[in-house]
C-alpha cells in the first residue's frame, strides 16, 4: 500500500478535512489532494514528514 493512500485513510478514519491538513503544510487544498491521491509523488518532498507528524498529533 502507498504512502499517500494510507495517508488518507488515516485522515479519513480521524474525520479530518484536506483543507485542514493543506493549511498546516502550506498547500492549498488542490495542492494537498493532488499529493494524497498520488498524482504528485515526490520522495524527497518534506510533506511525508509534515504528514506523520501532524496526524500522530492527532492520535
Amino acid at each position: 500500500m502507498d504512502l499517500h493512500y494510507k495517508v488518507k485513510l488515516l485522515r479519513e478514519d480521524k474525520k479530518i478535512s484536506q483543507e485542514l491538513i493543506a493549511h498546516h503544510l502550506g498547500l492549498s487544498q488542490s495542492q494537498y489532494s493532488r499529493r494524497e491521491n498520488g498524482e504528485i509523488i515526490n520522495p524527497t518532498f518534506i510533506y511525508r514528514n509534515h504528514y506523520a507528524a501532524y496526524l500522530i498529533s492527532l492520535c
